[in-house]
């Protein structure tokens, strides 16, 4: 789950998603809600619709060996049941169709999806029942998937935005570390053991830290860091580089570097995990 809560913590674009939608998870009834939960997000998995919701979201999968017509036929019997029961709502379907096509049984629906979504073919597709409303921009891969992440876009841009909470930390340059053990190597400790054996402890400690901690940040310096609330504690600097780097390789068309890349911020994303 780490892999695919990375992108959604940190890129602006997905944060700001209503809808994420999910194909070939794998789930079952073994698997609780709490073990794919998503900070700020409520779960909705294929048992489950929204009775009060107007807007209809559709997750669809359809094997390639399957029989195009029959899929399509079931496909169109769902959505024309859930249009009879909400007939104002929005539609969104969307999933791997492989060589199905929705419009065949859904004319007035709209495919949003141009680009290729597994290597030069266009198999996943996202409609809805509202012509230029959204565009389908793709993202890179989730986790170990083959096929691209589609990002669907409205034609406005939403004006909420989360702002993140500014901290400030302590950075300990190359050097500190070795510098403060000088320090305190050639100190002479001594001199805080002048009091007598009924001072109290805390009166005793007390210069003690004073002394450390004037040390500390004397070698060290303060720096103000944003975070989101649903950050989690492994996105450091380096996880942060890795992504903008996999990113980059997506967006030149590279695959060989895309490739790389994604095995580089897999194995970054591991590390932070165990530090």
């Amino acid at each position: 789950m780490d892999k695919l809560r990375l992108p959604i913590t940190t890129n602006k674009r997905i944060m700001d998603c209503n809808v994420i939608i999910f194909t070939e998870t794998w789930l079952n009834s073994g698997v609780p809600d709490s073990a794919i939960e998503l900070a700020g997000r409520y779960i909705f998995r294929a048992d489950r619709t929204a009775e009060d919701s107007e807007t209809a979201v559709t997750a669809a999968y359809i094997p390639p060996d399957a029989n195009a017509r029959l899929a399509m036929k079931e496909l169109h019997a769902a959505i024309s049941k859930q249009q009879t029961l909400h007939p104002e709502a929005a539609f969104i379907v969307a999933g791997d169709f492989n060589h199905s096509n929705l419009k065949t049984v859904l004319p007035k629906f709209h495919q949003h999806v141009s680009c290729p979504t597994r290597g030069d073919k266009t198999l996943d597709h996202v409609y809805t029942n509202m012509a230029d409303a959204y565009k389908a921009d793709p993202l890179p891969h989730l986790g170990q998937s083959d096929h691209l992440s589609l990002f669907l876009l409205p034609k406005y841009t939403p004006l909420k935005r989360v702002k993140p909470t500014v901290r400030t930390v302590k950075v300990w340059p190359e050097g500190a570390d070795s510098a403060l053990q000088h320090r305190f190597g050639h100190t002479d400790w001594s001199v805080f053991a002048t009091l007598d054996s009924h001072t109290d402890i805390n009166a005793y400690a007390s210069p003690v830290l004073d002394f450390i901690n004037t040390n500390i940040n004397s070698v060290t310096t303060l720096k103000q860091i944003a975070t989101f609330p649903n950050q989690n504690p492994w996105m450091n600097r380096e996880v942060r580089l890795l992504l903008k780097a996999r990113d980059i390789a997506f967006r030149s068309g590279d695959t060989q570097a895309y490739s790389s890349s994604r095995a580089q911020l897999k194995r970054g994303i591991k590390k932070a995990n165990h530090c």
